[in-house]
């Protein structure tokens, strides 16, 4: 089959996050399995734009910004709904990653328009949201061209029920894990005690919880360094100002965002990974941190707690810091603990978040939606007399 992934940014810094790392994920699985993979994107970036992406043919093109505060929502790609219009009906199928934003709506809408099969993913980005431009989006677009996708996956039962709120009850959805790519890195700290954040700085995710958790063991005693990288999403300012004003510029210090390709690397010379996030749909920081083996915590409104606490795969707390804070000693002073969080972790990848059951439901949906598509041409063909 010949698919392409439609994503609606590729920078990097990694500011897109989550729905780019799923969408290479599953190239690079759908590759394996010998089909012809394309990715299709906006590009932000100072730098030359990459013809490739983790081995996978991209099309990358420039953004505009129509409305500068909405960030990622309010971004255009002229290039790109131009190369979509000329070249969706050379694919098969086209799977976008969806979610109340401009670029991936009009993709949606000139696949429709060319009458190209499209699937969506929503990756926890179309929830009930009274705001005006919400509204009014769904209104207009997102609404009308989800409903008319071929499929729509979900992460979770809640986001089920959340899309569902958007879409109204009578819109099937299909469950679809976010799964991870064994890698062949394990941890190998170079810096003792290293406990890592590394994911969007965004209201959301916590950092600033982060930074509260670090002076919270360090009040009691505990010692070790703290790394937060990560591109900023609103809340650099407040990271760097909590730092100063607890006084612990010499333990924990902001290194940046990375580049997709450099994300494992970085997390292999960490000796813990928190993430602090409430109601994380679907952390993929997590389960890239868990593939290598690195001991990690998450908060208990994570959509994936209950699988990792039910497999001693991962320390899962309370929301509060200090919670956080008992998580993340037990880690730092058991080695027993450390042992079996890494061991527990990468089983957990390898038993239920493995990319291999992601690629085989993907390969059926495809299948079916193209069957479904035959089928139609079949019966709107005229009948012969012979």
């Amino acid at each position: 089959m010949k698919l392409l992934h439609v994503v609606t940014l590729v920078s990097p810094d990694g500011a897109y996050g989550g729905p780019l790392r799923v969408a290479l994920n599953q190239a690079a699985e759908l590759r394996r399995r010998g089909h012809d993979v394309q990715i299709a994107a906006g590009w932000r970036g100072d730098m030359r734009k990459p013809k490739v992406l983790d081995d996978t043919p991209a099309h990358l093109f420039p953004i505009q910004h129509i409305v500068r505060s909405r960030g990622h929502s309010g971004m255009v790609s002229v290039g790109l709904f131009r190369w979509l219009a000329v070249n969706v009906t050379d694919f098969d199928v086209v799977h976008i990653h969806a979610g109340r934003d401009l670029i991936s709506t009009a993709s949606m809408a000139i696949a429709r328009l060319r009458g190209r099969p499209y699937m969506a993913q929503t990756h926890g980005m179309v929830t009930p949201d009274q705001r005006l431009m919400a509204r009014l989006m769904d209104s207009f677009f997102s609404r009308r061209l989800l409903r008319a996708a071929c499929k729509r996956f979900v992460l979770t039962q809640g986001e089920r029920s959340d899309l569902q709120a958007v879409l109204g009850q009578g819109v099937d959805t299909e469950l679809l894990i976010n799964g991870v790519t064994t890698s062949s890195l394990k941890v190998e700290p170079t810096i003792g005690r290293e406990v890592l954040y590394c994911a969007r700085l965004q209201k959301r995710k916590r950092p600033v919880a982060f930074v509260e958790m670090a002076d919270e063991l360090t009040r009691r005693g505990i010692t070790a360094s703290y790394a937060i990288v990560g591109p900023d999403e609103g809340e650099l300012t407040a990271v760097l100002r909590s730092i100063q004003e607890l006084g612990l510029a010499d333990i924990v210090r902001y290194e940046g965002a990375l580049d997709y390709g450099d994300v494992l690397n970085r997390m292999s010379h960490a000796s813990v990974y928190v993430l602090p996030s409430v109601n994380e749909p679907f952390a993929m920081s997590l389960l890239e941190a868990l593939c290598l083996g690195l001991p990690s915590l998450c908060t208990d409104s994570c959509g994936i707690a209950d699988v990792l606490r039910e497999r001693k795969a991962a320390m899962v707390t309370g929301e509060s810091v200090s919670e956080m804070a008992d998580g993340l000693q037990q880690i730092l002073d058991d080695e027993s603990v450390r042992s079996e969080l890494s061991v527990n972790g990468r089983r957990a990848v390898a038993e239920v978040f493995s990319m291999v059951a992601v690629g085989d439901q993907l390969e059926r949906a495809y299948v079916d939606v193209l069957g479904r598509k035959s089928n139609m041409n079949d019966v709107s063909k005229p009948e012969q007399v012979e």
